[in-house]
């Protein structure tokens, strides 16, 4: 198999990312799965897939910077291995629903806040 290594990210100054993607200085691809069970993923690691490569498109524009397009069919994950990071994860386990994530997660580190004043 050959190893590729490649680094998908794009500086800021390339894109014009949406507030969520901003983690710091580098946007990344995302891969959004839907189903009946999780896949109980580690929050970050090395995955290795089996994929369909579905259209791909390359132009140079008139000031000649270049842009690549991909869409990839993500068929199978194979393998995952999980790695440490350094992001924090929340303390807490919270249901599905986002809304209720937030919200708790909002008033845990409020209580947090107060607590720390005190």
């Amino acid at each position: 198999m050959k190893k590729l290594n490649i680094d998908l990210g794009k500086s800021y100054k390339e894109s014009m990312p949406s507030i969520q993607d901003i983690k710091d200085d580098t946007m990344y691809p995302s891969f959004h799965v839907d189903g009946n069970e999780e896949l109980g993923l580690p929050y970050e690691g090395v995955m290795v897939i089996r994929y369909c490569k579905r259209e791909e498109t390359s132009r140079t524009d008139a000031d000649g910077d270049k842009h690549y397009s991909c869409q990839i069919t993500v068929k199978e994950i194979i393998s995952v291995e999980g790695e440490e990071s350094e992001t924090e994860a929340p303390s807490k386990s919270y249901s599905k629903d986002a809304e209720s994530a937030l919200d708790a997660l909002v008033k845990e580190r409020m209580s947090a806040k107060k607590s720390e004043k005190y």
